[in-house]
């Protein structure tokens, strides 16, 4: 459909695109994981520096409620922001695809350059599909149980028990 030029059979295959988009997302799983990894190090590092920087000021003593607390926040306060920093390399490396199908080429951080200047418009685009998604996901859940519950005889309690651990005696009590 996107490029017309090129015979119908050859749409439905799986080829350089395809490769090259595989590609892609192995390529930005590791660049992800890296990031979180860089970017969750230090919060965990602070967060132990001030657990033990408050049990040493208590002399021994276990730390009252109030340091507890301080020090759940801060760390959620950081992984907090680990989460903003996260959204912010998506967003702005989100075109990479398009552009690596677009181009035939693979186009790993170019979409970084073509991106900038735009972050909060394309957060607002992501934000509003994922708002749009929404009720389309509510319904299909909607659905989900309402067949779960006539397949289950009114026990959906049960039925969810089964689905989350099914009986794998056998292959046919597996597909019952």
């Amino acid at each position: 459909i996107l490029r017309p030029a090129e015979a119908p059979l050859t749409r439905l295959r799986l080829g350089g695109d395809e490769l090259r988009l595989v590609l892609l997302s192995v390529i930005m799983g590791v660049v992800f994981t890296v990031l979180t990894i860089a970017l969750a190090i230090p919060v965990g590092l602070l967060g132990v520096a001030i657990g033990v920087g408050a049990s040493l000021g208590q002399a021994g003593a276990e730390p009252n409620a109030g340091a507890m607390v301080g020090i759940v926040l801060v760390v959620l306060l950081g992984y907090l922001l680990v989460i903003a920093g996260l959204v912010f390399f998506a967003v702005r490396l989100s075109l990479a695809g398009v552009m690596t199908f677009a181009e035939r080429r693979l186009r790993v951080f170019e979409s970084w350059r073509l991106t900038k200047g735009r972050f909060w418009r394309l957060l607002g685009c992501y934000g509003l599909a994922v708002v749009l998604m929404l009720p389309i996901y509510m319904v299909m859940m909607t659905l989900y149980f309402a067949v779960t519950f006539a397949f289950s005889g009114g026990d959906v309690g049960r039925a969810m028990g089964e689905i989350a651990q099914p009986d794998m005696t056998s292959v046919a009590a597996y597909f019952n």
